[in-house]
């Protein structure tokens, strides 16, 4: 987890630099700042033993934030590409992601399934053209 977001912070333009125990150094741009609710110069941490002064990145804090039993936007499916060594394995590449203005309450899937659009036509009324 910590090469991803360090690759994701340095892709919004964070100066990112690895330090010892499992943790990150930060100058974030304000953007990176407003959207994660961290100083310019921020210390991130990921493993059991956090670096003095990160505060502890994981998804563990996430999970009482996510909505369950709702659909919560859409995406575009670009590609799929076949997972080299990996018969039978394929990877999705998605783009374009649209959170929708309120979760649309729905359940009886997991995974990738297609929504009856009867069943949801009316939440996304507000958002036909």
């Amino acid at each position: 987890m910590q090469g991803f977001v360090a690759d994701l912070l340095r892709h919004e333009g964070a100066l990112v630099e690895a330090i010892d125990p499992d943790g990150l150094e930060v100058l974030a741009p304000p953007p990176v700042q407003d959207a994660l609710g961290l100083g310019e110069l921020a210390r991130l941490g990921f493993g059991g033993t956090l670096p003095p002064g990160a505060q502890r990145v994981g998804m563990e804090a996430e999970i009482d934030r996510l909505t369950y039993g709702a659909l919560v936007g859409v995406v575009d499916v670009v590609d799929v590409v076949a997972v080299e060594g990996q018969e039978g394995l394929f990877e999705w590449r998605l783009a374009h992601p649209r959170r929708f203005a309120m979760p649309i309450p729905y359940s009886g899937a997991a995974g990738i399934f297609r929504v009856p659009m009867k069943e949801i036509k009316m939440y996304l009324r507000p958002f036909l053209v």
